[in-house]
C-alpha cells in the first residue's frame, strides 16, 4: 500500500475513515497512494481504513464497476407486525382479549374503516360507497374472519347475528350504513393509534392490505 499524498481539498472535504473535516484539521487531507480518489486526515486512518477500502481501491484503479449494493428493504410497518403476530400470537387473540362489546364494536369498525380505506386510496366504491346495501360485503367480511379463525373464543351463530344486528342499527356507534374516517375513529376511541389497530384486524381478515398502505406512513 503506498503513502498517502497530499491532494487539494476543500474545507468540507473530510477523511473517509473518521469522518473529520479538512476545516478542522491542521494538516492538508491526503488521498490513497494507490487509487488517487480517496482522503484520510492521517497514515493511521489509511492503515485502519484498507481492509475495507482494498476492494474499492482496486475498482479504482482497474476502472472496474462497483456492485451496486442491495436496494435498502422499503419499511412496510403493518407487513412486520402482522409477521410478529402471527409467530407469537392465534390469529384471534386481540378479540378475544376484549370484553364482547369491545370486540364487537372493533370488528365492525375495522371494516368500516376498510371500505372507506378502499374507496379513498382505490377509488373501490363497494357497498355503502357505491350507493348499495352494505350487508353483503359485511357478510362476505365476517365470512372470511370465521375461515381465518380472527373471531373471538365466544363466536357463535347467535353472536353473529348479534353483530349484523349491531351493525345495523343506525342508531348506534358503529353502523355500517354510516360512513367513517380516521379521525372519526381516533375521537370516538380517545386513541390515536385505533386506527392502526383497525386497519391491522382487517387485514388479518381479508389476509392483505390495501394496496396504498405498502407506501402510505400511517
Amino acid at each position: 500500500m503506498s503513502v498517502a499524498t497530499p491532494i487539494a481539498t476543500t474545507a468540507t472535504s473530510a477523511c473517509a475513515a473518521c469522518f473529520t473535516l479538512q476545516a478542522d484539521l491542521e494538516v492538508p487531507l491526503k488521498r490513497c497512494g494507490q487509487c488517487k480518489a480517496v482522503l484520510y486526515c492521517s497514515r493511521d486512518c489509511q492503515v485502519g481504513a484498507w481492509p475495507a477500502h482494498k476492494a474499492e481501491c482496486k475498482a479504482l484503479r482497474t476502472g472496474a464497476a462497483q456492485p451496486a449494493p442491495p436496494p435498502p428493504k422499503a419499511s412496510n410497518l403493518l407487513g412486520d407486525l402482522l409477521e410478529k403476530q402471527s409467530r407469537d400470537t392465534p390469529p384471534n387473540a386481540h378479540l378475544s382479549s376484549l370484553p364482547q362489546a369491545d370486540a364487537i364494536r372493533q370488528l365492525i369498525d375495522a371494516y368500516r374503516l376498510r371500505v372507506e380505506d378502499e374507496y379513498s386510496f382505490n377509488g373501490e366504491a363497494c357497498g355503502l360507497y357505491g350507493g348499495e346495501d352494505p350487508n353483503p360485503g359485511f357478510m362476505d367480511y365476517l365470512h372470511m374472519a370465521e375461515e381465518r379463525k380472527i373471531l373471538p373464543d365466544w363466536w357463535s351463530k347467535k353472536k353473529r347475528r348479534q353483530v349484523v344486528a349491531v351493525a345495523n342499527d343506525t342508531q348506534g356507534n358503529s353502523c355500517i350504513h354510516h360512513a367513517v374516517e380516521k379521525s372519526d375513529i381516533s375521537e370516538a376511541y380517545g386513541d390515536g393509534m385505533m386506527p392502526m389497530v383497525l386497519r391491522n384486524l382487517a387485514t388479518r381478515i381479508y389476509g392483505e392490505p390495501v394496496n396504498s398502505f405498502a407506501n402510505f406512513g400511517w
